[in-house]
């Protein structure tokens, strides 16, 4: 150990006196300014924070590597490996030079963290977060260095060449984030999965991936590295001769490597933030769980969060299950894919239960058999921590529990009864504790304060029609909104008390009320049940509307998106789009079976444009968004694959699934879109608003309550056939 650390104050002494270090050292220092890595989100943190670090990510893995294949390369380069081989092993000389890399690259992400500090700072302003901050540097910057010096070392090691073990490493780089691995969070090894960052919530979800990331890959690349330390050359001998030799004398070194890398891998394959839904889930058939006179009276949920750091908790639900068959009965509930179910019993008895680990888009079926009681209560008792939906991983959507805040929803809060028809729908409430700057936001009624702790949290009672709840809760401001004939309420992050105002987002929020409740008729939202708008963390990449309410990410809100006339439809005016679900969507749905693409996203695009078109003219109407959807259309439709379907069969899963998608899209929103403009110039606008006026009042005739593409051309008065809808 003695000459260990001598050698590392002589290898770390000489990698600051030598000038290639240094200007290694500046390049790094540099390159947070590249900025050339795609990131998803346009929240401040996402431009000014997130872009810099993976830039600096990127290129410093790059540039530690290359330091790395200098300094273990100068010995043979110079021709003196022999005299130095004589003093000290080149096992430890080698180790004591990465090790030296490491500390450099430790001091190097300091001083980048201080320099930029001003910077970021000055353009972050009221949403700087110090954690934030911190953990983009230390957690996703420095381990980057690292991992590059580490890769490097492992392959010089292995083939004694410094252009073939850059060559790798470079390889290495592409092939993780190429096309093939980039939606794969766990392939990249060097810069964790960094779709955007949050200004105003959480970003708990993207450092807990990249924490566990850097777990596995240190497992993985540092076992790798030091099999390749005992294949460094020694007495003349060749790889395999090294190997044996060296391993002689560090017995317990194989064996250390061969845990290392198998714990990188057990922790890659048995993860605990991803569920395993198939990878052509698209295809999947879900199974008719309907049992005939079976279903819930009564749920109470008691939810406690175990700990906001890990992102865990712990839940008790008690169902009243009416019973009316007289027979024990078979029934299914869905379970967040992380949580596990510690026991099940019917009127204080424990009862069996299956977990089917049948995952589906982040959730499980749970079976179990209830007695042939009338009346029965089932308590279920659950924790554990949400897993996000594998399709999603590579932008976070999803559950998330935190100090700051969260998102919890249905299966993420309790199991939830499958499939059942009840003359009435059940109430469900719920219990819990959160910190006392969170207000919870719910699609039930509005939350009750119970009282307050002496640690500063807060007891709340939510409730609910139906068997499930969806809560957000975050440091939010609550402000009413005019437009519509009924109460409204906006909830956005304090942050942006003072510039909500000045972007615009009120107004056009109220003109897309408005709009709706004059063309189509007024929502029924009362006083305990209000109509909510919730802005939502930068990870809801759009919005989406259940119940009562509509969320928006925060993108749609940040002065750059608001304020960019370019990005029209793609920014402010999504905000028209979310709320005018609450009509198409919420309040009428569209439904055909021989239709697949006549669903709720082609009318309330249709109706964004009619909004727009008033607020800013048809010229900008037109440009943005009929233009818009023709060349999105014409697009998809000279797709090779389009042209070619048969091809798809011999694309990989993943491939062909992620082709399927984007053209799915393009008919939802834009071709259905573009077909009611059409009918719109056929007929009038005038007449089209006044059919669907009645469809949405009235409910279609096919397929009620659902509007049916012939109920919506029976109600224009138009025939299929004079327009290409297929």
């Amino acid at each position: 150990m003695t000459t260990f650390l001598r050698c590392y104050r002589v290898e770390f002494r000489r990698l600051l006196r030598s000038p290639f270090s240094w200007f290694i050292f500046a390049a790094a220092l540099a390159a947070p300014m590249g900025n050339f890595i795609f990131i998803m989100g346009d929240t401040m943190s996402s431009i000014y924070l997130a872009k810099p670090v993976a830039s600096g990510a990127v290129l410093g893995t790059l540039l530690f590597a290359v330091l790395t294949l200098f300094e273990l390369d100068r010995i043979h380069r110079s021709g003196v490996c022999l005299l130095t081989d004589s003093v000290v092993s080149p096992l430890t000389l080698n180790t004591a030079k990465l090790l030296a890399i490491c500390t450099a690259a430790l001091g190097i992400s300091v001083l980048m963290a201080l320099v930029y500090f001003p910077y970021i700072y000055s353009k972050l302003n009221i949403v700087f977060s110090v954690s934030t901050y911190l953990g983009s540097f230390f957690l996703l910057l420095l381990p980057a260095l690292w991992m590059g010096a580490i890769a490097a070392a492992l392959f010089y090691q292995l083939v004694g060449r410094v252009d073939v073990s850059f060559l790798a490493v470079l390889s290495f780089l592409l092939v993780s984030r190429g096309s093939w691995f980039k939606s794969n969070n766990f392939m990249q090894w060097s810069l964790p999965a960094l779709p955007a960052l949050t200004d105003n919530f959480s970003n708990a979800p993207v450092f807990r991936s990249a924490l566990y990331t850097r777990i596995i890959w240190l497992g993985i690349l540092g076992g790798g590295w030091l099999l390749s330390l005992l294949c460094v050359r020694r007495y003349g001998k060749g790889m395999a001769g090294s190997f044996a030799a060296n391993a002689k004398r560090l017995i317990p070194a194989p064996a250390a490597a061969l845990a290392m890398i198998t714990t990188g891998v057990l922790l890659w394959r048995f993860q605990p933030l991803l569920d395993h839904t198939p990878i052509k889930w698209m295809e999947v058939e879900s199974a008719d769980r309907y049992v005939e006179g079976v279903y819930p009276l009564k749920i109470e949920l008691d939810v406690d969060i175990t700990s906001y750091l890990w992102g865990t908790l712990s839940g008790s639900a008690n169902y009243q299950i009416k019973n009316n068959t007289g027979q024990p009965q078979e029934i299914y509930f869905n379970l967040n894919s992380g949580y596990r179910i510690q026991s099940m019993q019917a009127d204080g008895q424990d009862i069996p239960w299956t977990d089917l680990k049948n995952d589906y888009i982040n959730s499980r079926e749970i079976k179990c058999t209830i007695p042939a009681t009338e009346t029965s209560s089932l308590e279920i008792q659950y924790s554990g921590a949400p897993k996000t939906w594998n399709v999603m991983q590579d932008t976070f959507s999803g559950s998330v529990i935190s100090r700051k805040y969260i998102d919890l929803s249905s299966a993420t809060l309790a199991p939830c009864f499958s499939d059942y028809a009840a003359e009435e729908l059940p109430k469900v409430s719920l219990n819990i504790t959160l910190p006392a700057k969170l207000t919870p936001v719910t699609t039930g009624e509005t939350p009750q304060l119970l009282g307050e702790n002496p640690n500063g949290s807060k007891d709340w009672l939510l409730q609910n029609e139906g068997d499930r709840i969806m809560l957000y809760a975050a440091d939010y401001v609550q402000r009413p909104l005019e437009g519509g004939e009924m109460p409204i309420w906006f909830y956005y992050s304090r942050n942006y008390e003072k510039q909500m105002e000045d972007l615009g987002a009120i107004d056009i929020m109220e003109s897309a009320i408005r709009y709706c409740t004059e063309h189509y008729g007024p929502r029924s939202f009362t006083a305990d049940r209000p109509f909510k708008i919730l802005q939502d963390s930068v990870f809801t990449f759009g919005g989406a509307a259940w119940s009562t309410l509509s969320v928006m990410g925060e993108s749609y809100f940040s002065s750059e998106n608001l304020s960019d006339p370019e990005k029209g439809p793609s920014s402010a005016e999504v905000l028209a789009h979310e709320i005018t679900h609450q009509w198409w969507g919420l309040g009428a749905s569209m439904m055909d079976y021989s239709q697949p693409y006549w669903t709720d996203e082609g009318i309330t695009t249709y109706t964004s444009y009619r909004l727009i078109k008033e607020l800013k003219g048809e010229a900008y109407a037109q440009k943005n968004y009929v233009e818009k959807w023709q060349a999105a259309v014409d697009d998809a439709n000279n797709s090779f694959y389009v042209r070619h379907p048969e091809y798809m069969d011999i694309l990989p899963d993943e491939y062909a699934a992620s082709i399927a998608s984007a053209i799915k899209g393009v008919n939802h929103y834009d071709g259905t879109a573009l077909m009611i403009k059409q009918i719109a110039d056929k007929i009038g606008e005038d007449k089209l608003d006044a059919a669907l006026s009645e469809l949405y009042q009235n409910g279609g005739t096919e397929f009620p309550p659902y509007i049916s593409f012939t109920d919506f051309l029976n109600a224009c008065g138009v025939s299929k056939e004079e327009f290409n809808y297929d």
